[in-house]
């Protein structure tokens, strides 16, 4: 029984690795397709882990522990508001934006005079402006929320529809 158990077990360790790279695959083709929120930085990761897959001082298990663990990372993604700052072009011409990102629901910019505002389109991969008199201020909460500047409260965001399953 013993040996049964240690044959399997070096057959079970030679078959981790090819799964955990085909997992990173997966994830690298999912990041790239969701929303682009912190893309540069969670496809870093994916790399960083990637390159791991070949070093020889991280045993098997810890391998596959920073495979699950970036897999953990992308989860929380879904239940969590984000706020961040940087440039985007606006109007032809580069401006400082806060980037708000509510789960994987929604995801927007405004200016920082908050008289620009717009939403991400999956469906189209491009920013569309939304109108600043309907969500300036809903926008502006949004961020004071997720700043921790101001109370979690009911928000009034532009979020897309589903689309109907094919």
């Amino acid at each position: 029984d013993i040996a049964g158990s240690i044959e399997n077990a070096t057959v079970i360790e030679r078959q981790i690795i090819p799964l955990a790279i085909k997992m990173l695959d997966a994830l690298e083709q999912y990041v790239n397709l969701d929303i682009p929120f912190h893309r540069d930085t969670r496809l870093t990761s994916i790399s960083q882990v990637r390159e791991n897959m070949q070093a020889t001082h991280f045993s098997t298990s810890e391998k596959f522990r920073q495979v699950l663990e970036l897999y953990d990372i992308e989860s929380e993604y879904g239940s969590t508001i984000d706020q961040y700052s940087g440039l985007l072009p606006v109007d032809g011409k580069e401006q400082k934006v806060t980037f708000m990102r509510v789960g994987r629901i929604a995801f927007l910019y405004q200016s920082s005079d908050q008289n620009h505002t717009g939403v991400w389109n999956s469906r189209d991969k491009k920013w569309d402006p939304v109108d600043a008199s309907d969500y300036r201020s809903s926008t502006a909460k949004a961020i004071r929320i997720a700043k921790k500047q101001a109370a979690i409260d009911v928000l009034d965001l532009p979020i897309a529809y589903p689309e109907v399953a094919k």
